[in-house]
């Protein structure tokens, strides 16, 4: 995977979120530019896409250099830690909101899921999964072939989620929905003090 993130950085952009429909992309945005400001953490940030729209003071990890190189042009007033996830490279509590788009997805077993989850939980208050939505003709879950523009191909797991499915697995609620993509925000559990 690492490879082929490294590969793909230069042309993400164009081949992910260029390719979609623009009412699709322009509602992804407005939702990722609503969240509240904070002290905000971005998991997988990629090239710092929906980076740019997060409000507050703004953390972006990834794995791949070749991402957080691009994204750092993007967003130069973000911090960015180049790092594998999980686990997350932070302090417990140190966020308001964790931010992961396009990252939960490709998460292949429930158990990797559930440690995802545990430790985005770790650092930050609560946590939004944004990720491309089940629908219609398309696999719940499969392994994808890529092709990259320099003529390398690679096999990619990734999910597809329904808004229930997400919520479920979450233990959230959807904050938004369209033919398209879902996003589902779930709060750290702390039991009552006494």
């Amino acid at each position: 995977m690492r490879e082929y993130y490294a590969r793909r950085a230069v042309e993400y952009d164009a081949t992910s979120w260029d390719a979609l429909d623009p009412v699709e992309r322009e509602a992804v945005e407005r939702f990722v530019a609503a969240l509240a400001p904070g002290r905000v953490l971005d998991i997988g940030c990629g090239t710092g896409y929906l980076t740019c729209l997060l409000r507050g003071s703004v953390v972006a990890v990834d794995q791949s250099e070749e991402m957080l190189a691009l994204a750092r042009q993007r967003v130069p007033g973000a911090e960015f830690v180049r790092a594998d996830v999980p686990p997350l490279p932070f302090a417990d509590g140190a966020f308001d909101l964790a931010f992961a788009s396009g990252v939960y997805s490709h998460l292949e077993t429930p158990g990797e899921r559930a440690v995802f989850l545990a430790e985005a939980l770790r650092v930050a208050q609560e946590l939004v999964v944004l990720d491309q939505a089940r629908r219609s003709g398309r696999e719940s879950e499969l392994w994808e072939l890529r092709r990259l523009r320099d003529g390398s191909e690679y096999r990619v797991f990734k999910r597809y989620f329904t808004a229930d499915e997400l919520m479920s697995e979450l233990d959230g609620l959807a904050v938004f929905t369209s033919a398209e993509f879902v996003a589902v925000r779930t709060t750290r559990f702390e039991p009552p003090r006494g």
